[in-house]
């Protein structure tokens, strides 16, 4: 009797054992299934669009703020995925989407930010420590340069200070801005002025973006003329 009551102790426990494994090994199949989209960055003020994999378009879809899982945007559904805009809170947001049985098949991040500063460029590259007096004075097109591509049509340069020191002389400050085209002739005019081991200043560089209300200072930065 006690033989066969610890037989069917070790069967049950045995059958438990069989479905826990059964169980896990499906869950763990389930979630192999999952697709993971790679992480997007979308834009604070701008029109995002969002494209899916095609074979999850027309599934059911939750997409939140991840920190406290509120929904602070706009989203209209298209026919390759979706646009979200009028984003209101900076971070990331946590995209799903369920199968008709309410299991989670395709998951994915968005990482929300605002416009990065450009970066300052002198003649179409970025800026270099020194330059020679006849480069300057042949070629002096400042201008920017964008992290955020979709930002480039949406950015201009306002105005500048342009400090020009030569070496062992008082420096001359011009501002420029956009109204009078950065004036070249002025520019040009102190750029004669340098010499070896002089110093070019350009300090407050505003810029703006179209969607912000306020301008941003990006400056300053210098560099050195070597003859």
């Amino acid at each position: 009797m006690e033989t066969n009551r610890k037989f069917g102790i070790v069967k049950i426990l045995l059958l438990i054992g069989f479905c826990v494994l059964n169980y896990e090994s499906k869950a763990t199949a389930y979630l192999s299934e999952v697709v993971n989209g790679n992480m997007d960055t979308i834009y604070m003020k701008y029109s995002n669009t969002v494209v899916l994999p095609k074979a999850y378009r027309n599934l059911e879809m939750t997409l939140y703020f991840v920190d406290d899982k509120t929904v602070t945007f706009k989203l209209t559904k298209q026919k390759e995925g979706f646009i979200i805009e009028d984003l209101g809170k900076e971070g990331y947001y946590y995209l799903q989407l369920k199968d008709k049985q309410n299991q989670v098949v395709y998951q994915q991040l968005l990482f929300a930010k605002s416009w990065s500063n450009p970066i300052p460029t002198l003649n179409g590259d970025a800026i270099m420590p020194s330059y020679s007096k006849a480069n300057l004075i042949k070629n002096f097109d400042f201008g920017l340069k964008f992290i955020d591509r979709p930002a480039k049509n949406k950015c201009q340069l306002l105005s500048y200070d342009l400090i020009v020191k030569p070496e062992g002389n008082d420096p001359q400050q011009l501002s420029l801005n956009k109204e009078n085209n950065f004036d070249p002739i002025r520019r040009a005019e102190a750029l004669k002025l340098l010499n070896n081991n002089a110093r070019i200043f350009i300090n407050n560089i505003i810029v703006k973006f179209d969607d912000e209300p306020n301008t941003r200072n990006i400056g300053p930065l210098f560099f050195v003329v070597k003859d």
